[in-house]
This record gives structure tokens, C-alpha cells and sequence, in this order.
């Protein structure tokens, strides 16, 4: 990669002393034991020199081990490179990139954004690094033995020749398709919802998901066209419902509105319940119905062909954009709770149409602040849907169903949730950066619910990506926010054992804007643990 480094690089362990002691996975091919003050580490039982004629060994600096990296990246097959412009290392192995650079508490995990407890130093011209968040990043297993002092670093040899794991499949990801009759229809939207669907029949992806705003007014003539267009693809296509199906014709419609609320006329348009769930090859459905002042649900289960793995769920929750009853309808937030419940330790996929506004901690302050997301929307885009619908309460003062939602999406770690709204384009996540928000807040992160009090960098949550806008993403231009009328985003997302890979595609041009590898290794959540202080969901 970029330049041979010509110096030896040195590892930091950020493994804390009096650690409990982990064992190595009985499988790895490689297992690497070092020892604190000890120039001499074993890999596989055989003594080998961890810094060839150097005697480097390693040490505690600031309760954390340091040691030589070099020789334990290439004992799995894995490369060590210098990047001389950013004072960067660059650590390679089994296609996946690590970047660290000098005095940066920032690295990067094949694009991804990560917080580092301890940044890189430069000790007697050694490179000092985070070999647990190192380890983790290629998903080897690390230990610490705190009676002997021992690091222990297993997993499996990478072998440069043998070809990189394919995913196990792909799935198309569109959002904000605005489709309009074609008479008025000024931003091409039926033109590139074709184009968009077309990329990822010829890409080989299993099914395309959308979160929302399909149509741009909720006619049933746009309806018609959406469906018409999704109906005459080669590839299966699974949507929810947005703000915009739920405004213009049907005017932010409350659940006592029999005649025009979007919910209760969804599969009659298009085939699709107002929230549904994907699994194996069955689809379950969840339809709503209003008759003599009762809310009445009607479930709906049919196969769909998909045969989705086992251990993979796709969620669709739609949204009423109700001013006065908020984003959801409590019977919906029920069966979505229940139904993640049931599917807790598996890998859920969750499309939902608005995310709320949200904090990120700023460390240098000690606070939470506005993201890149809250900026962008609150300050050029739609910000009546955020403010009303997922504040502390709603206009109405009513329950507010959207911060359930939120903590839902907190407890139940094993989600990656995708949504949209904002229209703003994956070119922003390539322009901005901490200075102005955490890009990686906005297009993936792991989400925190709104209401923080402490800093929560290292805790587990789920996974938040944005979507762009299939019929006109948005740039940022002289701190204003710009439609881009010729542009057309989505994405492919690649789904691998562990991790899913996120590509941002620019269907007019076909090509990859920028990507995000996403770790998602399952969290167990224990039966029947979340709490609901609203009593509002049981």
C-alpha cells in the first residue's frame, strides 16, 4: 500500500491491567503470546524476536502494553505500510484497511470512523498503537492473563493467494424515490427509480428495500406509477411508508381519519402492510383498520421465495407523519417490540423513514452537540418533522411513540437501522468532518438515544445509516443546503458473516461514491429485558 514503511512500527495494547483472562478460539491456525518486559514472543509455542536486533519488548505506558506490530500483522499475513503525507499508519488483512495516524485519537476501519482511547505516539522512533482495537478490527481474538502479564493474539492466517471471501449476498437500498405523474414530474423520479432498480438487477442483489417517501404527494396515481415501475423489475422490492405518503392528498391524517390516513390503504395500492417483517421465506404482515371508533390490527402471512438466512430478519416500519399523533401508532410499536423480542439475538435490518435528531459527544468539551445530521436537517431541510414529532412530546402533548421507537432501536443492539428524510447526499460524508460533525454520526454509526446525561463512546447500540435520495439528493454549497435536480443515490449493501459493507452508488454515473464496513457480530440480549417507563409498551 502507498509506500514500504522503513522503520518498526510498535503496537500499544490498549489492554488495561487486571483484565480477566480470555481464552484463545480452539480453531485460529496462529496464536501469538507476548509478555510485559520481554523481548521474545511466541507464535504458535515457537520463540521468535518481536523487533529483530532491536530488543523492543513490552512495556505499560499509561496502563497500556505496547508492543511491536510489525511482527504480529505479518505472522497472520497481513501487511504494515507508511503513509508519509498524513503521518499514517496502514495495516492490511483479508481486504479489510486500517488507518491510525500520529497524535490522532481517530482511526479508521475501512472508511468507518472509531474514537481510540490512547492515539498513536511516537516513542524512540517507534509508532505506538491500539493492538485490541487492531485485533478486534480484523477480528482476531485478544486476551490478557493478568498473573503472568501476558498478551495472547489468535485467529486465522491470512493467505494472500487465496481468493477474499465473497458475501453471502447483496441487497439494493433506495429511499426518498418521490415518484410524481409524469406530467409534473421535474426531477425525472420514474426515470431513475428504473435506472436505480435496473443497477442492482445487473449488480445480482437478492431484493431492494426502501425507506420511504416512495411517492411525492400520496396520490393514488403515483401509487399507481411506483408500483408499475417496481412491479416491471426482475428483482423483488420491499418499502415502507414516508412523510410524503402521508402528506399533500392525505394531509397529515390522524388515526381517526377512516377515509384518508395512509395506513389503513397501503396494501391496497401497493401489496404492502404498513409495517411488515422479513424472514427466511416468509413474509409477516401488519395491517391497520378503523371501524366504529376502535383500532383494529389484521396480520397477514405469506412466502415470499426469499430464503433469507436464518439468522437475518428485514424490518418495515411505516410512519404516519401526524402532527398530532406523532410518527407511530402505539398497537404498531407493540408488534414491532414483540416481533424484535423474538428475533433479539439474530441480525435485524430495520427501514423506517425519519431519524430524530441527535447528540454527539464532544470530548474536548465534555457535551453532547448537534451532528452533522441535526445541522444539515434542522437548518435547511424539514426540520417540522423533527422538532414536532420527536421532541420530549408531540404538539398534541400526546404519548410520544417516536422516542419509543429511539429506545427500542437502543436496546435491541443487534439492529442496523436505515433511513432517510434529509435527501443529503453521500458527497457529504466525503467533505465534512469533525470539525463540523461526525460524518460517520450521519451515514453510520452506532445510534444513541436522545436522552444522554454521560459519554457514550464505547457502548454497544445500533448501527445508524442514512440513505440518500434516489429522485434528487442534496449537497451542501456555501452552508447551504442544494438539490442536486440531475443526481440519483442509493446503495448496495453487501452482506458478509460478521460485517455488512455499505456502498454509496451514484446510479447516473454507476459508480461508488464511498463505503462503510459495519461490524455486526451479535450481541446475546437476554429474554425480556427491555423496560418501557411510559408504560405505554409492555
Amino acid at each position: 500500500m502507498k509506500r514500504h514503511i522503513f522503520f518498526v512500527v510498535v503496537v500499544l495494547i490498549s489492554l488495561l491491567a487486571g483484565s480477566l483472562i480470555v481464552s484463545a478460539n480452539s480453531s485460529s491456525d496462529i496464536r501469538i503470546t507476548l509478555q510485559l518486559n520481554n523481548p521474545i514472543m511466541e507464535v504458535n509455542g515457537v520463540p521468535t524476536e518481536i523487533d529483530d536486533g532491536r530488543g523492543t519488548a513490552p512495556v505499560l505506558i499509561n496502563q497500556r502494553t505496547v508492543v511491536p506490530i510489525r511482527a504480529i500483522i505479518e505472522s497472520f499475513g497481513g501487511s504494515v505500510d507508511w503513509e508519509e503525507a498524513t503521518q499514517s499508519v496502514l495495516l492490511g488483512m483479508r481486504g479489510d484497511i486500517i488507518k491510525l495516524a500520529l497524535n490522532s485519537n481517530i482511526a479508521y476501519i475501512n472508511n468507518m470512523r472509531y474514537a481510540l482511547d490512547v492515539a498513536p505516539v511516537a516513542i524512540n522512533g517507534r509508532t505506538m498503537l491500539p493492538i485490541r482495537f487492531i485485533a478486534e478490527g480484523f477480528n482476531l481474538d485478544v486476551s490478557w492473563d493478568d498473573k503472568t502479564q501476558t498478551v495472547g493474539v489468535s485467529g486465522k492466517f491470512f493467505d494472500k493467494n487465496a481468493p477474499l471471501p465473497k458475501p453471502l449476498y447483496s441487497v439494493g437500498i433506495l429511499s426518498d424515490v418521490h415518484i410524481q405523474n409524469i406530467s409534473n414530474d421535474n426531477t425525472n423520479s420514474q426515470e431513475k427509480f428504473s435506472k436505480a432498480l435496473q443497477f442492482f438487477s445487473d449488480y445480482g442483489a437478492k431484493m431492494v428495500c426502501i425507506s420511504g417517501d416512495l411517492t411525492d404527494n400520496g396520490t393514488d396515481s403515483e401509487f399507481q406509477k411506483y408500483k408499475e415501475i417496481r412491479d416491471n423489475s426482475s428483482i423483488p422490492v420491499y418499502e415502507t411508508t414516508g412523510n410524503h405518503e402521508a402528506s399533500s392528498s392525505r394531509t397529515y391524517k390522524s388515526k381517526t381519519d377512516n377515509a384518508d390516513c395512509i395506513a389503513y390503504h397501503l396494501y391496497n395500492l401497493i401489496d404492502r402492510d404498513f409495517c411488515y417483517v422479513l424472514y427466511e421465506d416468509t413474509y409477516e404482515g401488519l395491517s391497520f383498520t378503523y371501524n366504529n371508533g376502535n383500532l383494529c390490527a389484521e396480520k397477514r402471512v405469506v412466502k415470499t421465495g426469499l430464503n433469507l438466512p436464518e439468522n437475518e430478519v428485514y424490518f418495515f416500519v411505516g410512519i404516519l407523519g401526524d402532527a398530532n399523533y406523532g410518527l407511530f401508532f402505539q398497537e404498531e410499536l407493540q408488534w414491532f417490540k414483540d416481533k424484535l423480542e423474538m428475533f433479539r439475538n439474530k441480525r435485524c435490518y430495520v427501514f423506517e423513514h425519519c431519524r430524530a435528531e441527535r447528540l454527539r459527544w464532544d470530548s474536548s468539551r465534555s457535551a453532547y452537540v448537534e451532528d452533522l445530521y441535526s445541522q444539515f436537517v434542522s437548518g435547511n431541510i424539514s426540520g417540522k418533522y423533527l422538532k414536532p414529532l420527536w421532541g420530549q412530546a408531540d404538539n398534541s402533548g400526546k404519548p410520544n411513540y417516536a422516542r419509543i421507537f429511539e429506545k427500542l432501536m437502543a436496546h435491541y443492539t443487534n439492529c442496523v437501522w436505515f433511513h432517510g428524510h434529509t435527501h443529503a447526499s453521500a458527497n457529504v460524508a466525503k467533505t465534512y468532518d469533525a470539525s463540523v460533525g461526525n460524518i460517520d454520526n450521519f451515514f453510520g454509526d452506532k445510534y444513541h438515544p436522545w436522552n444522554l446525561s454521560s459519554p457514550k463512546e464505547n457502548t454497544k447500540y445500533s448501527w445508524s445509516v442514512h440513505v440518500s435520495s434516489c429522485a434528487e439528493p442534496r449537497t451542501i454549497k456555501d452552508g447551504v443546503s442544494v438539490a442536486e435536480h440531475d443526481g440519483s443515490e442509493g446503495c448496495i449493501m453487501d452482506v458478509y458473516e460478521n460485517k455488512v459493507v455499505v456502498k454509496y452508488v451514484d446510479f447516473i454515473n454507476s459508480e461508488i461514491i464511498c463505503e462503510y464496513t459495519l461490524k455486526t457480530n451479535i450481541d446475546p440480549i437476554t429474554e425480556n429485558t427491555y423496560s418501557d417507563s411510559t408504560g405505554l409498551i409492555k
